[in-house]
């Protein structure tokens, strides 16, 4: 058995631990011995609170001199104002002198940084998180001089930095580089202004992200607060207005031709320039659009092939207008698939019926993935809308073969609404199916019948866990489930390894009858679902005692099989140890280590799988 590693314990308890919390742990535990005590500052992701509770005051009153207000505030160390203003060179040229002088001085003072900075190295240890804010300015600033004049003093700092947020307040200046640079980053989430998208914040970590050489993937998420843009954009907005490129391009913050593997973008920052700059990185692996696409969708062109190694794409509270910008693509690497709408009214009509959700578009796009998850949501305004959604609704995911897992969920005044005529084509067009959820909770409309089961039992010899609703409004009759379970004799027989069944809670006549038809279908199954409502509507106490009969009747059988396994496995011990001489012990018959047929592998081994359903 491993041994328990505590400090990555203490790091996860206190992962889920907010910052106020995280304070208070802080005062309780001062008289720790270390590194527990350091193992609290693995949560923090304030870097001004980390350097000022790091340094003594007496040292942190070296980086206050008022020359060093020119790397504070420049993108650039040769921008000393303004552009175009008056006696704007001798500005510079003065700035530059009164900074080289700052420079001189911090050298020749006789301090042991390599012991003043022990704390900071020691905390910086286990971070993996750090945020900016406008408030890590001065941190920044500290760090930055301490590179340029001592650099061995702050070697190993961050040794596990993955991930930098940057909130929209905070302009970067060039001495955001001394994060930026460390070699273990390799993900940045910037918050951008919802008010202003490419403001001068934006535009200015284009550079400082520059000698972040490890990057991998960048987010981008909006915020309702202010980006300052007054102050700075004094200083950079001429600086940002070159002719031969397209603005919002420029204005981004990621240089786009880097070997980016994981995008997240706001939809309304998305037009056809940049989705067209997306398309072109052939080294994307992930995709992540929150929120409608900007603009229409006109003139899209791609050079090669487009999103050549995208394998998980995921459009989330988006309309269905915002597909349109895959029109004509086949994005043959893509796995995954997860599309999340909103429903809105018709604009023309103020109808309060849901727009069609039309999934044409994107089950052509991702021909080849083998995990959808489509999820209806209500409008970010509460209404709820009362819609059916139908066989023509998921009529284009038929045309996806490779299907090996498919969720689908409606907003609760909603229903799904199949026939059994669908489920026999879906069951012989995903042959490769093992995981199907329909949203049994809001089916309250459906027609689909226990009888329309039975094709995923022929045809889909991978299923393990089906969920799907079944007509409320009658009462099911069964009938010999030979008639199902083959329906030709001279195609070959599967066997379907189901083992987890949530169909709703359905009228039906007999409980037995249910039972030996399930199990005759799905010989493998263990285990039935038994919910006491559907779509927030209580089942009758009658239906619910029947189905209930039905899920004990299946359970009893997994128990007498248990049983017979464990029989058999203390038989087959017995065989061999008399045959061995009596050199081991014979295990009894209630022994509860693994199962007989697991054991011997008599039995199909899905039986004994841990795989997730």
């Amino acid at each position: 058995m491993a041994a328990l590693d505590i400090p990555e314990l203490l790091i996860a308890v206190l992962g889920h631990l907010d910052q106020g919390s995280l304070a208070r742990c802080t005062r309780i535990c001062r008289a720790w011995k270390e590194p527990a005590t350091e193992l609290l500052w693995a949560q923090v992701q304030d870097l001004d609170k980390l350097v000022t509770t790091s340094f003594s005051k007496n040292i942190l009153a070296c980086f206050k001199s008022p020359s060093w207000n020119r790397l504070l505030h420049m993108p650039y160390p040769e921008l000393a104002g303004p552009p175009n203003s008056p006696h704007e060179e001798e500005q510079r040229e003065r700035a530059r002198d009164t900074l080289a002088q700052a420079w001189s001085h911090f050298r020749s003072l006789d301090i042991d940084w390599m012991a003043e900075t022990e704390t900071f190295r020691m905390r910086t240890q286990h971070i993996t998180q750090i945020r900016l804010t406008q408030s890590s300015s001065k941190a920044l600033l500290v760090l930055h001089i301490l590179q340029e004049t001592h650099p061995t003093v702050l070697q190993g700092i961050f040794p596990h930095l993955f991930s930098l947020t940057i909130r929209n307040d905070h302009y970067a200046p060039l001495i955001s580089q001394c994060i930026t640079k460390l070699p273990s980053l390799r993900h940045v989430t910037y918050e951008a202004s919802s008010t202003s998208f490419y403001g001068a914040h934006m535009s200015s970590w284009r550079i400082a992200c520059q000698a972040a050489l490890g990057l991998t993937s960048f987010s981008i998420q909006l915020t309702s607060d202010s980006d300052n843009k007054e102050y700075f954009g004094q200083f950079l907005g001429p600086h940002w207005a070159p002719l031969t490129i397209t603005p919002s391009l420029f204005r981004f913050p990621f240089v786009l031709n880097r070997a980016w593997k994981h995008i997240e973008l706001p939809g309304r920052l998305v037009g056809k320039y940049l989705f067209s700059a997306l398309a072109s990185i052939d080294t994307l692996e992930t995709l992540t659009i929150h929120g409608s696409f900007e603009g229409s969708v006109s003139d899209l062109q791609h050079e090669g092939t487009p999103f050549r190694s995208l394998r998980e794409l995921r459009l989330l509270d988006i309309s269905a207008t915002g597909e349109g910008y895959f029109t004509g693509m086949v994005l043959k690497n893509v796995q995954s698939l997860e599309l999340r709408y909103l429903l809105e009214r018709e604009k023309a009509t103020e109808n309060t019926s849901p727009s069609a959700v039309d999934l044409t578009v994107m089950a052509q796009a991702c021909l080849y993935a083998s995990s959808v998850i489509i999820t209806v949501n209500n409008n970010t305004e509460g209404e709820q809308f009362a819609g059916v959604f139908g066989n023509s609704d998921f009529e284009p995911l038929l045309a996806i073969e490779s299907l090996e897992k498919l969720v689908i969920r409606v907003p609760p005044k909603s229903s799904i609404c199949l026939s059994d005529d669908f489920l026999d084509r879906a069951a012989r067009s995903w042959p490769c199916l093992r995981v199907l959820h329909m949203d049994p909770a809001h089916s309250s409309q459906t027609l689909v019948t226990l009888q329309g089961l039975a094709p995923f039992s022929r045809h889909c010899p991978k299923l393990r866990s089906l969920q799907l609703g079944i007509q409320s409004d009658r009462i099911h009759t069964v009938f010999n489930a030979e008639l199902y379970a083959q329906e030709n004799v001279n195609e070959p027989s599967i066997e379907c390894p189901l083992v987890y069944l949530s169909v709703g809670c359905p009228p039906v006549y007999s409980a037995e009858a249910v039972a030996e038809f399930l199990s005759a279908l799905f010989p493998s199954l263990r285990y039935v679902e038994c919910p006491k409502s559907i779509n927030s509507i209580p089942c009758s106490r009658g239906d619910y005692f029947v189905w209930s009969q039905v899920v004990r009747t299946i359970q009893e059988r997994d128990r007498d099989i248990d049983n017979l396994a464990r029989t058999l496995r203390a038989r087959d011990l017995a065989e061999k140890h008399e045959l061995g001489g009596g050199d081991f012990i014979v295990s009894s018959i209630d022994d509860s280590d693994e199962d007989y047929w697991a054991y011997s592998g008599s039995e199909d081994e899905s039986y004994s799988s841990d795989e997730d359903y």
